[in-house]
């Protein structure tokens, strides 16, 4: 696949590589946030799909 990196997502990019970037001290309460709304969303539209 190819894929264009908009502006800003080269910016973050750059400013990771030279280390600028800090990793939140919430960090992990907000990934495990993130992969409950993905298990949601695909728990939702595996219902849907069942009753179609």
């Amino acid at each position: 696949m190819n894929y264009e990196m908009t502006e800003e997502e080269r910016d973050i990019l750059e400013r990771f590589e030279r280390g600028e970037l800090r990793r939140s001290p919430d960090a992990d309460r907000e990934m495990e946030i993130a992969l409950q709304a993905a298990r949601n969303t695909l728990n939702e539209r595996d219902m849907a799909l069942r009753h179609q």
